[in-house]
């Protein structure tokens, strides 16, 4: 006796096929075995999702092939940016993630754009790492697939600026701290001396040490967030604007969220430690009571105290080097719609590091 398939059922199951990256592939590429190819796409997302930070922004691009060598060497992440150094590279893959050759990628620019890979992959398949946030697949000509790296089933991250979805606006945070502060200390210009961990009172037009981090992000956060809204929301008759608006102009993402800015450490003239964190954290909570619109709120603290008053402070999470996640401090606990980022201020270059 047959069963009827629900229709639903069987939706889902064409979608998921004809989603297939792979498959695609082969409707482009014939000479591409689309169920072995599952299995290679799989491991080259599953290696650039777990690596996407520590590769950083720059494009690199890969060949990958069906052929399989055992004594290839193992593709790793200090290959990829050693081999992009000086110049773009192919980088040719086996169906095990061997590295089977390395190539010079002939483009006109340091860091080839979309359109070169593009022309590249006739008749070859060819997978660039975008950002910390997509990869692209293209074949015979063709961008047969863009996958998200933070959500692999969901939609791609728009790509050329505005990456990351409103929603995600803390990993555009994070993604600020790396590319902006954490080595590249000269983007915001906050150290008055450095050597000494002596951070700015004023910057130009901004004249407290949280105006000179609050006007670099802000204009980050415009620049990358999707569909968005971003502004200064400030609360007093103050020169500087302390806080960050961000609202969706869309019905995805909703929100609005709040971003509430603090720093600790030195400038001089004024010092604070973690009663400024605490503080912080009593402050959020007592504004989400008052404003129940808000969907959420996010205390961002830039420390620049020494390592080890950083490092001593109790966190729920690391998600990276240099990055805190708190969860309390001295008594003061988050509020059910508030989060904490604590962020270490090195004083050191990357070259330096």
């Amino acid at each position: 006796m047959s069963t009827t398939v629900p229709l639903t059922t069987s939706r889902a199951a064409a979608v998921k096929v004809f989603q297939s990256t792979s498959l695609r592939i082969n409707q482009v590429q014939g000479n591409w075995d689309f169920a072995l190819g599952n299995e290679i796409v799989d491991q080259l997302i599953a290696f650039l999702k777990k690596y996407s930070t520590a590769l950083g922004q720059r494009r690199f691009g890969f060949e990958l092939t069906q052929e399989d060598d055992a004594n290839a060497p193992t593709l790793t992440v200090g290959k990829i940016v050693a081999e992009n150094k000086q110049t773009p590279v192919l980088i040719k893959l086996g169906k095990k993630l061997g590295i089977l050759a390395i190539t010079p990628f002939n483009c006109d620019d340091s860091d080839a754009s979309e359109s070169d890979f593009s022309i590249a992959s006739k008749n070859r398949v060819l997978a660039v790492f975008e950002s910390a946030s997509a990869v692209v697949f293209f074949a015979n000509g063709f961008t047969v697939k863009v996958v998200n790296l933070r959500s692999p089933g969901s939609t791609p991250p728009r790509r050329g600026g505005r990456t990351f979805a409103v929603g995600d606006y803390q990993l555009a945070i994070r993604e600020h701290y790396r590319r902006k502060i954490r080595h590249n200390w000269q983007e915001t210009d906050h150290w008055e001396d450095r050597s000494k961990r002596v951070l700015r009172a004023k910057l130009g037009s901004r004249k407290t040490t949280e105006g000179i981090f609050h006007v670099s992000l802000i204009c980050w956060l415009d620049d990358v967030l999707d569909d968005s809204i971003v502004r200064s929301t400030p609360r007093d008759v103050s020169s500087d604007e302390t806080d960050i608006m961000i609202m969706s102009m869309g019905s995805r993402g909703a929100g609005p969220y709040l971003v509430e800015l603090k720093w600790l450490g030195t400038n001089g003239a004024t010092s604070y430690d973690r009663t400024r964190l605490r503080d912080g954290l009593n402050q959020l909570a007592e504004y989400l009571d008052k404003q129940p619109q808000i969907r959420e709120a996010t205390l961002l603290v830039y420390d620049g105290r020494v390592k080890n008053k950083f490092d001593s402070l109790a966190c729920v999470e690391t998600p990276e080097d240099g990055c805190r996640m708190i969860g309390e401090c001295d008594g003061a606990t988050l509020h059910a719609r508030g989060s904490c980022i604590v962020l270490f201020l090195e004083s050191t270059t990357a070259s330096e590091a």
